[in-house]
C-alpha cells in the first residue's frame, strides 16, 4: 500500500522563450521598446519640422569696403576759365609795333603831335576826357608810347615806392610804382604805375588812385592781352 505521506513529484511547465507572449499576460518589454522608439521618431521628426521653419542665417562674408576713385574720362573736357576780355576791342599800332585789347566801354585817342620820332601815342580811359590831349588829361589814364625818349618819373622820392622786374609778352620789363609827392608838374597823392621795357621799345603808364581797384584790374587785363607785332 503506498505511503500516503509521500508527495508525488510535480511537473513544472517549461519557461517561455524570450519575447514570447503568454496567454495569461502582456509582454511589457516589447511595449516599452516600442514606446521608446516612437518617442525618438516623434522627437526627431518634430525637430526636423521646427528646424525647417526657422530663418536661416546667411554665412558670414568678409566685409570689404571698396573706395572708388573717380578718374576723369578722356572725353571729359576741363572747364576753361572764362575769358573776360573776349568781347574787348582790339587796337593795333603798327608804328609802335604792338596790339592790345581795351574794354568796349572805354575810349581811346591816338596822338601824333610832338611825339618822339614821330611815333604815335595811345591813351585809354573810361571816357573821352580821360584820354586827354595826347593822353595827359583827367585820371585814370593808361598811356602807351615809345620808350626811347620817355624816362620813368617814379623814383624813391615817391610815397610807397616799389620796383619789380617782370616779363610782359615775352620781353623783360621793369615795373615802378608810387604815390606822387612834391612834384611841380602833378598834384600830390596821385598813384602812378610805369612799365618800361628793358630794350626801350615801349613805355606803359597808369595814372590814377591807388584805391581804384577796378581800373587797376583793367590795367592788368590789358597787359594780359598785350602783344608785340614783330
Amino acid at each position: 500500500m503506498p505511503d500516503e505521506n509521500v508527495a508525488s513529484p510535480q511537473t513544472n511547465p517549461p519557461p517561455a522563450p524570450p519575447g514570447s507572449q503568454t496567454s495569461s499576460g502582456i509582454n511589457w518589454k516589447n511595449i516599452i521598446i516600442g514606446v521608446v522608439i516612437g518617442a525618438v521618431l516623434f522627437g526627431g521628426g518634430g525637430y526636423l519640422v521646427y528646424n525647417a521653419y526657422q530663418p536661416k542665417e546667411e554665412p558670414a562674408q568678409n566685409a570689404t569696403t571698396t573706395t572708388k576713385t573717380s578718374t576723369p574720362s578722356s572725353t571729359t573736357k576741363k572747364e576753361e576759365p572764362k575769358d573776360e576780355t573776349a568781347d574787348w576791342v582790339l587796337l593795333s599800332n603798327t608804328q609802335l609795333g604792338y596790339s592790345v585789347k581795351y574794354p568796349p566801354t572805354w575810349k581811346t585817342k591816338r596822338c601824333t603831335e610832338n611825339v618822339p620820332e614821330n611815333k604815335s601815342t595811345d591813351g585809354f580811359g573810361p571816357n573821352e576826357a580821360n584820354t586827354g590831349t595826347c593822353a595827359s588829361g583827367s585820371f585814370p589814364t593808361i598811356f602807351i608810347a615809345s620808350g626811347k625818349n620817355y624816362l620813368n618819373i617814379v623814383d624813391s622820392s615817391y610815397t610807397d615806392y616799389k620796383t619789380e622786374n617782370l616779363t610782359i609778352a615775352g620781353r623783360a620789363a621793369i615795373k615802378t610804382s608810387g604815390v606822387t609827392k612834391g612834384r611841380p608838374d602833378i598834384q600830390d597823392g596821385i598813384y602812378i604805375v610805369e612799365y618800361t621795357f628793358v630794350d626801350k621799345s615801349l613805355y606803359i603808364k597808369f595814372t590814377g588812385n591807388k584805391t581804384d581797384t577796378d581800373n587797376l584790374n583793367v590795367l592788368d587785363q590789358m597787359l594780359s592781352t598785350f602783344k608785340f607785332l614783330d
